[in-house]
């Protein structure tokens, strides 16, 4: 094993970082990022790991952190969509409050934005506090400790993602959905190459 590129970033501020599945290992998502010589303070942007450079802004400045709060950075499946999670606790801990942000992870543009509230230490396991995502990639479920008629307990939440319009994903998503899980996908009558579409496996370097 070598290490086969280093980048050094600002030591004043924690970067959150997620790789682009669409790509083998080139371009990451960044949120936190702090670049003087660039004039970027605490944005969200998209990295080439093999230019070394920023190739995309948000322009959008994010909140400080204080105390136990982070950001948390994921893809979709597909990686048509870039979430940015904050997570933060009240100064007592019995909450945590989490901010979800859904961007176009190609052009940075803001679609939704969500909110739930989990009790506190929740955030200590990634598995309570993660969106995860349906096998074909088209729904995505978060949970939330709301009261309802008065008593207090977790909910399962499901959204349903904004679709690529186009008919290479729309039949991808149709196939996905009719089968039991995608151990099934080795067993279907189709190409290699249309097998690694269907495992969203990266398409570019």
């Amino acid at each position: 094993m070598e290490v086969v590129e280093n980048y050094t970033l600002n030591h004043e501020v924690q970067p959150y970082m997620a790789f682009d599945p669409r790509f083998c290992w080139s371009r990451v998502a960044i949120a936190n990022y702090e670049c003087r010589e660039e004039g970027i303070k605490h944005e969200l942007v998209l990295f080439s790991l093999s230019s070394g450079k920023v190739y995309k802004r948000s322009n959008l400045s994010l909140p400080s952190l204080f105390g136990g709060s982070c950001f948390h950075l994921l893809y979709s499946i597909d990686g048509a969509l870039l979430i940015l999670q904050k997570l933060t606790e009240d100064r007592f801990g019995v909450t945590s409050y989490s901010d979800i942000y859904l961007f176009n992870s190609d052009q940075l543009m803001l679609i939704k934005y969500v909110t739930a509230s989990l009790p506190g230490l929740f955030h200590i396991c990634m598995t309570n506090y993660e969106p995860k995502f349906s096998n074909c990639g088209s729904y995505m479920r978060i949970l939330d400790y709301k009261s309802a008629n008065g008593d207090r307990g977790i909910t399962v939440k499901i959204y349903q993602l904004p679709r690529c319009l186009n008919l290479k994903s729309q039949c991808r998503i149709m196939i996905l959905q009719n089968l039991k899980n995608n151990n099934y996908i080795n067993q279907l009558p189709l190409p290699n190459r249309l097998k690694e579409y269907l495992k969203f496996s990266p398409m570019w370097n």
